[in-house]
């Protein structure tokens, strides 16, 4: 009997910490913000988690009309562009050379669009921000920004960080921030997304120091602010490449949790 109700408890216990205790009981901040490389893909801490594909999107959009954007320099053009593969069957086309325009692709109820937009001040890139904040129709289900290589390379760090805080800003003004994964819902998961993707470092540690010390001037921002910053994906197991040379993105994905939408 004894050993009964010890477990009854133990068990009723655990399940309080992760549901009351545990501010991350979804895993959604581990997705964005922890995790680690195996065997070529990179796994979040705590989770399992879903590679969504073109099929899975659409249901998350109920089949109506949502947009993706992804705004920023070249290396968040190469996320753009693994997107879209995983939109259509051409999982293992080579990633194009980088190339510095605006970019979209639409398959079924989803629109995808890349805004070539280095210093993170182009009407189009506000445009998609006052939606997000409006909860236009027109609005993105997922806006990730970020281009902050460009802001490394250019020694700019303290600018770019304002940057960030003014677009962060301007979207909370009506549409105020929510701990990610605070509320999850099974049809729309934690709902339309902003992002702030951060710069991409190298292994090198000589030549990866501007982009730490931008990285840890948003970590630190992104408290203050507040806003969602992907700091999980700082570091990949490849040679560094700058914007200003072709590369191919590899291994740079986005999940969600099995069962949940964006």
């Amino acid at each position: 009997m004894f050993s009964e109700l010890f477990i009854v408890t133990t068990v009723a216990v655990l399940a309080l910490q992760h549901y009351i205790f545990d501010n991350d009981p979804y895993k959604c901040q581990s997705l964005i913000q922890t995790g680690h490389w195996l065997a070529g893909e990179w796994r979040p801490s705590g989770c399992g988690a879903v590679q969504y594909g073109s099929r899975s999107l659409q249901t998350c959009t109920r089949h109506r009309k949502r947009n993706i954007v992804f705004a920023g320099d070249l290396q968040l053009e190469g996320t753009y562009y693994h997107f879209v593969q995983r939109m259509t069957t051409s999982k293992n086309k080579p990633v194009p050379a980088p190339r510095e325009r605006d970019l979209h692709h639409e398959s079924g109820s989803v629109s995808l669009a890349f805004l070539y937009d280095p210093h993170l001040n182009g009407s189009l890139l506000m445009n998609a921000a006052e939606a997000f904040r409006d909860q236009t129709p027109e609005s993105p289900m997922l806006l990730t920004i970020g281009a902050a290589n460009t802001a490394s390379e250019s020694a700019s760090p303290e600018e770019y960080v304002d940057r960030v805080r003014s677009i962060a800003s301007l979207v909370h003004t009506c549409r105020p921030h929510r701990e990610l994964g605070s509320h999850v819902d099974y049809d729309t998961g934690p709902g339309d997304l902003l992002l702030f993707a951060p710069a991409e470092e190298s292994f090198h540690v000589e030549r990866s120091k501007p982009f730490r010390e931008l990285n840890q001037k948003l970590r630190i921002a992104s408290v203050e602010t507040p806003f969602h910053l992907t700091s999980a994906f700082t570091r990949r197991p490849v040679r560094k490449i700058t914007s200003s040379q072709a590369r191919s993105w590899s291994k740079r994905t986005f999940f969600a949790p099995a069962g949940t939408c964006f």
